[in-house]
């Protein structure tokens, strides 16, 4: 069984980089569970590749009254909060998971989240890819046109795994 600080909250900011850099389907070799909250689930991924990633491992989770209201109260005080983020917010604050989001709001708003570099350096330390695999995958999301991952993080890394 996993532990409650090994669930990870995945924002749609995380997942797509992981796509792009194909490493989508060994993210979920990790040994973590990965959640994401039905409403986001069901309108950015159920008719996207959603059904792919529920074989994978994802998780979907239902609010409940508490993280509900907590994510409305997100949603009103930050504007530029989609309402689905708002709810991976509430969950992870309330549920005491980790935020996995590349979105600079969430991240501001998150106690202690991570990033798409993060899990990247998870699947390196544990071997779910090797070093070639990973820096190709770097290449790939580096070179995607809505890349914002900060240069100097994925030199270092393309570095480390150029050795």
């Amino acid at each position: 069984m996993i532990e409650e600080s090994h669930v990870f909250v995945l924002d749609l900011s995380v997942l797509f980089d992981l796509e792009h850099g194909d490493l989508h389907a060994k993210c979920f070799q990790l040994p973590y569970r990965f959640v994401m909250p039905k409403l986001m689930y069901d309108q950015e991924l159920a008719d996207f590749g959603g059904p792919e990633l529920l074989e994978l491992g994802l998780a979907i989770e239902s609010p409940n009254d508490e993280e509900t209201e907590l994510a409305r109260a997100l949603r009103a005080q930050h504007k530029s909060l989609s309402l689905p983020d708002a709810y991976a917010l509430a969950m992870a604050d309330l549920r005491n998971w980790t935020l996995l989001s590349g979105d600079r709001v969430m991240r501001q708003l998150s106690d202690d989240p991570h990033g798409v570099l993060w899990v990247i350096d998870r699947m390196e330390e544990m071997r779910v890819a090797s070093k070639s695999e990973l820096k190709d995958a770097l290449d790939r999301i580096a070179n995607h046109p809505k890349c914002r991952l900060p240069k100097d993080e994925i030199d270092m890394r393309v570095v480390r795994y150029s050795e």
